[in-house]
């Protein structure tokens, strides 16, 4: 880019251009400084803010480096939809943490739709199986946290007793806002609150979730001998999930 161009540019404001998702680059250098105990990342010498004009800032310095290092590696143009570390944190800051009550909210209605909860009434053979993989989950969630969901065994589903979203609301007012955005990124890729709380407590690993949340469909490729098709998908989901761990043991 020219080099006026680029002058020009680091004279707006960086969260107008964040407000899109594709932009060309405008700086040279990143760095990392702290101020006040706390990490901030510099494209030049404009610190990095969020697209609602948030500073980004926060006490680890590793997961600050994150963010960072997302920025290094970006060519003429900056592709923010490569940049999932940056995305995450940016709705953590301007979405979640202003507005944590209203967010616990909307989460607790996930329980009520929840894959785990969803058992098919036949076959036999498969019903036995979502029973024996799906059921420890269940009581792990129910021995730890009180909270005992309805199993559902059709489409239209029976409603969780009071005590359960009570329960719930309590465990998720222990998470911070950095914690309830990566549940809610979870539960979008896992189609689970359940299983999203368990990996984000260390309960499941990677790998065992995908098997739970694609067990009626390996179930059935297995039986019929067809080819799997998931195998990207899964491939995706397992990326995002390393990353969510990877953000849960530096923040």
């Amino acid at each position: 880019m020219h080099r006026k161009a680029i002058r020009l540019i680091k004279k707006q404001n960086i969260n107008y251009l964040l407000k899109s998702n594709s932009f060309n680059k405008f700086y040279d250098n990143v760095s990392i400084k702290n101020h006040q105990n706390e990490f901030l990342v510099f494209l030049d010498d404009n610190q990095l803010i969020s697209p609602e004009n948030n500073l980004v800032s926060y006490p680890s310095f590793s997961l600050i480096k994150s963010i960072a290092d997302e920025w290094i590696v970006q060519k003429d143009s900056i592709n923010l939809e490569s940049m999932l570390m940056n995305k995450l944190f940016f709705t953590a800051l301007d979405k979640v943490k202003p507005n944590l009550s209203i967010h616990i909210d909307e989460l607790l209605n996930f329980i009520d739709f929840d894959l785990l909860c969803y058992h098919v009434k036949a076959p036999h053979d498969l019903k036995k199986i979502q029973e024996k993989k799906f059921h420890p989950i269940i009581l792990w969630l129910s021995t730890e946290y009180r909270i005992s969901p309805t199993i559902n065994h059709e489409i239209i589903s029976i409603p969780n007793k009071e005590d359960v979203k009570l329960n719930l609301r309590e465990l998720l007012y222990s998470f911070d806002f950095i914690e309830l955005t990566l549940l809610q990124f979870l539960i979008n890729i896992l189609g689970s609150i359940i299983l999203g709380i368990a990996f984000l407590k260390g309960r499941l690993s990677e790998n065992e979730i995908i098997k739970l949340i694609y067990l009626e469909e390996d179930w059935r490729a297995n039986l019929s001998g067809d080819k799997e098709n998931s195998y990207d998908e899964k491939k995706n989901i397992l990326a995002d999930m390393k990353l969510v761990k990877k953000i849960i043991n530096i923040k």
